[in-house]
């Protein structure tokens, strides 16, 4: 087995993270595969997880590993990138943005877990802030991130530039959903195609890094 190189763990964990994370999330009680409801609706939401303990407790957990996994990809990331400082400022900031949404998705995710043992519609209520601010964070995150990357020509121009107007159609209508609760379903299924965008272009951006060795 050849030597484990920080690009090498980087890239895999770039490839591996955002696949489980999305994959999980889209299995977890209430979302899309799983009795999916209107996020909205915060009962119906409860009763999802709360009967579907089991699959809330796993997609909770495999949600936040996937998550860490892909934070530090995008640490790794940053070693390029810093090496010639072309796009650095823009990555940097969308990195530091998209931690800050991670750690609001861990902590989401935390409170899935005591929604699945005890019903809890008001730990709910605070999970759906912490999502919503979250996804704020990430959507300008991932902005910040593929602009940098996108003034770059070790990295794919076109793919970040999809990337930058998906990022930020999932800002503006996250902003919609957080101003106005009847929107969230709607803007909850934009944000579901987002992350899936993100997710491919954290596969690209992982074999892109493997290939540093």
């Amino acid at each position: 087995m050849g030597t484990l190189t920080v690009n090498k763990l980087g890239g895999l964990s770039l490839i591996i993270g955002p696949i489980l994370a999305v994959v999980f999330y889209m299995l977890q009680p209430g979302v899309m595969l799983t009795a999916q409801v209107n996020p909205a609706d915060v009962g119906a939401a409860t009763t999802a997880l709360a009967s579907n303990s089991m699959m809330a407790h796993l997609s909770g957990f495999i949600i936040a590993l996937g998550l860490i996994m892909m934070l530090y990809g995008l640490h790794v990331l940053q070693g390029p990138v810093r090496d010639d400082g072309n796009g650095y400022g823009l990555t940097l900031y969308g990195g530091l943005l998209i931690m800050v949404a991670i750690i609001g998705w861990i902590f989401a995710q935390g409170l899935v877990h005591q929604i699945a043992n005890s019903g809890s519609e008001a730990v709910y209520s605070v999970s759906l802030g912490l999502n919503g601010v979250s996804h704020l964070a990430g959507s300008l995150g991932f902005l910040a991130l593929s602009l940098g990357l996108s003034t770059r020509d070790d990295f794919n121009k076109p793919a970040a530039l999809v990337v930058a107007v998906v990022s930020a159609i999932s800002l503006i209508l996250g902003i919609v959903g957080a101003a106005d609760s009847s929107q969230l379903e709607m803007t909850s299924q934009v944000g579901g195609i987002a992350y899936i965008v993100w997710t491919i272009w954290g596969i690209m951006l992982g074999r892109s890094i493997l290939q540093r060795g």
